[in-house]
């Protein structure tokens, strides 16, 4: 069984469609193609303009581009289909290939993606400082550019914002716009409209198996053969692979196209 990286994003789709013209980067078609409006939002309550130490236009932004993927639906209805004990591909768990072939966008989608950012210079020997990367599965894009470059890609105004109640400062935009041309090619760009506070994600619990025992030792499989001991108060991952019949699969390591993992749900 595979891990998936990511299988799920946000995906936006405020289409508010403008007659602007674009300010031409080059001579690139995809640079000099009409813009639209891709997403919008409002200031949200606690956050403000941040006077006091206001975005340079040399600071460096790095969002992610998320292209279309080829076929999430058929990767849903796959892994549906091998999650469940009553259908003939139980167990058939996919591999790196097979996943790649849902969740890679086409050679068309990550053509029209990749010209529009190097007609920006990014991805290429573009003259503005830059640095491009693509996840393992090829369809999120990450992008690490001045403010000021970042403005003219997206056609927007980046400024920096603070949090009221935290006090943490965050570069973000009320909007972006693409080129009409890559509407279908590209799902979201984030964060740009997104104002989510860290001190959000750092509170959430983490959880390592064995801390839940109080002090005492975690149990071992020896000690679980059934995973029916009424003693323990987690399942432990054994029995975790156990219940899902994935006893065969091993974590690829470290060194290993980044290492990989698998997690599971227990309720």
């Amino acid at each position: 069984m595979l891990h998936l990286h990511v299988l799920s994003r946000l995906i936006f789709l405020f289409l508010f469609r403008f007659n602007v013209a674009c300010l031409a980067f080059n001579s690139s078609p995809l640079s000099t193609s009409p813009l639209v409006v891709r997403e919008s939002s409002t200031l949200p309550k606690g956050w403000s303009l941040d006077t006091h130490h206001p975005v340079s236009s040399n600071e460096f932004i790095a969002f992610h581009i998320a292209l279309v993927q080829r076929d999430p639906s058929g990767l849903e209805h796959t892994l549906l289909r091998v999650s469940d004990p009553s259908s003939p591909s139980y167990g058939k768990y996919l591999s790196r290939e097979a996943v790649l072939g849902f969740l890679a966008p086409t050679k068309k989608t990550a053509s029209k993606v990749n010209s529009w950012l190097n007609s920006y210079g990014i991805g290429g020997s573009g003259k503005h400082p830059s640095t491009f990367s693509v996840s393992p599965t090829h369809d999120w894009y990450t992008v690490n550019i001045t403010v000021a470059h970042a403005n003219q890609l997206l056609s927007t105004n980046f400024q920096a914002y603070k949090n009221s109640n935290t006090g943490e400062r965050i570069i973000r935009a009320l909007s972006y716009k693409l080129p009409t041309s890559l509407q279908d090619s590209i799902d979201t760009i984030q964060p740009t409209t997104i104002f989510r506070s860290s001190s959000t994600r750092n509170n959430a619990a983490r959880i390592v198996y064995g801390s839940m025992y109080r002090g005492r030792p975690p149990l071992k499989p020896s000690q679980f053969p059934n995973c029916t001991n009424a003693e323990a108060s987690v399942v432990p991952p054994w029995c975790a692979k156990k219940l899902y019949n994935v006893g065969n699969y091993t974590p690829l390591p470290p060194n290993a196209l980044k290492g990989n993992m698998i997690g599971v749900c227990v309720s």
